[in-house]
């Protein structure tokens, strides 16, 4: 038989009756099978009927009152058992364990999303899923096709801040991780800052400041300081770094600035100036919806944000899951 010719006679066979005539063969009662199936007992004679002239046998004959499978019908019997085996299977829910996944998960972010996450992930890698690797890489390259073909399993950025000429998240699941606002940082020991740090003061300072392209999309400059700034960088966590070390002052995330402070030292001031606060998100596609290591990734993300301050964060303040404001 040619290929064409299978493909007519597959289409030609009502695959809805083969449960049917299993239950047939393995009860050899047209009453008892339909109980097993919930139908009723015309509906399955009905059916016998049809698999009879489908199959060109009479599959169940009577012998006195009980019903035979003919030589066909005990041929098929195994086989069936099989197909509609795998078929149950195929339709099954997966049974997942993330202890058994293997794969890297891809999350292009910057370095203050990667300093919020990491020591929650790392924990919960360890304990729960010991062979995936969560592989944090820059978003300079990331493109909206590196979504949706999958090659990157999250974009996790500031909303709105990339104009949708760039980054259009049209069509894209997401969440929001953590809302986040701003302060700004100096050394402990600044001779120059006691107290409240005013706008004059701020703007006679000597400045650091992120900037993490040409255009400018999230650039950490001081709000209402007129001068320039001394010294640009690409990574927001360089900031305390330089800040530790120097008369300059920088503006940073609150949870970044909180994390330093607990090893450097470095003070919070409250900006002379409101900054907006970031909503940062987690985008990805459609190509991970219902991949399994991917919502329980995403479970994972959205329990590191529940715990809070006092699973990431070695000080106080810092991330607001509900947007209502930092501490």
């Amino acid at each position: 038989m040619s290929g064409r010719d299978g493909a007519r006679s597959l289409r030609a066979v009502n695959l809805n009756l083969l449960p049917i005539l299993r239950e047939l063969i393995r009860h050899r009662s047209v009453t008892l099978a339909a109980e097993h199936l919930n139908l009723t007992q015309s509906g399955v004679s009905e059916a016998l009927r049809r698999l009879r002239a489908q199959f060109d046998d009479e599959l169940l004959v009577k012998a006195g009152r009980k019903m035979v499978p003919t030589a066909v019908a005990l041929a098929l019997a195994p086989r069936l058992e099989d197909i509609l085996g795998a078929t149950e299977d195929l339709l099954k829910p997966a049974r997942f364990d993330p202890a058994d996944n293997e794969r890297e998960i891809v999350i292009a972010t910057g370095d203050t999303v990667s300093l919020a996450l990491a020591q929650g992930l790392i924990d919960r890698l360890a304990r729960h899923a010991p062979r995936t690797t969560v592989h944090f890489v820059t978003v300079d390259a990331v493109t909206r096709s590196d979504l949706d073909e999958g090659k990157i399993d999250f974009l996790i950025i500031p909303r709105r801040i990339v104009p949708n000429t760039v980054f259009d998240e049209e069509g894209l699941d997401r969440f929001t991780v953590y809302w986040e606002d701003w302060v700004c940082i100096a050394r402990k020991d600044h001779p120059r800052i006691d107290g409240v740090l005013t706008l004059e003061l701020l703007d006679e300072l000597p400045s650091i400041a992120c900037r993490l392209d040409n255009q400018s999309y999230l650039h950490g400059a001081l709000p209402g300081r007129r001068g320039p700034d001394q010294i640009q960088v690409s990574q927001f966590t360089l900031l305390p770094m330089m800040v530790a070390g120097s008369d300059a002052v920088a503006m940073v995330q609150r949870h970044v600035a909180n994390w330093f402070a607990a090893f450097l030292p470095i003070a919070l001031h409250e900006l002379p100036i409101p900054f907006p606060q970031l909503e940062v998100c987690a985008f990805w596609s459609s190509f991970h919806r219902n991949d399994p290591i991917h919502a329980w990734l995403r479970a994972e993300l959205q329990d590191i944000v529940a715990q809070g301050r006092s699973e990431w964060l070695p000080g106080e303040g810092g991330f607001m899951p509900d947007g209502s404001g930092g501490g």
